[in-house]
């Protein structure tokens, strides 16, 4: 929990485009995070996503100026086993293991990691999306690597 005296913004700005819908941009990946977590909190709403009821925020964009880790917000919130397995996910393992609370996927399927190298990304979200229009996923930008 966050104490009283801490902010839950983490020092992020939270910004909303008419057109666009709302970007939230913190000084770290930390910042960043407590941010997006209130930014979906006051302006999500419940739908459904594959048979679950999640809090959603459509046309969300999320930026950190800086990617370093360790992050102290992070160190001091997040699960380290759920940060670890999202780091493997994306930057190192060739093979998704599902850590949500509701399992989404089969152990196996292939990671970011390797979508992203084999460049079919988008391909994947596209025919995601195009069975299961509700689903919540998305492309990922890593425009500083």
């Amino acid at each position: 929990m966050i104490s009283e005296n801490e902010s839950m913004s983490g020092g992020g700005e939270i910004i909303f485009h008419k057109n666009l819908g709302y970007s939230v941009c913190g000084k770290t990946i930390g910042g960043a995070w407590m941010s997006a977590v209130e930014c979906v909190l006051k302006n999500g709403l419940y739908e459904p996503d594959e048979s679950r009821n999640r809090i959603a925020l459509q046309g969300f964009r999320l930026k950190s100026q800086t990617q370093t880790l360790p992050d102290e917000i992070i160190k001091r919130y997040a699960k380290t086993e759920n940060v670890d397995a999202m780091i493997d996910l994306v930057f190192q393992k060739d093979e998704m293991k599902d850590f949500d609370v509701t399992r989404n996927f089969r152990t196996g399927a292939k990671s970011y990691k390797v979508r992203l190298e084999e460049g079919k990304m988008i391909d994947f979200v596209v025919d995601r999306l195009s069975k299961i229009p509700e689903s919540k996923k998305s492309g990922n930008g890593f425009s500083d690597i």
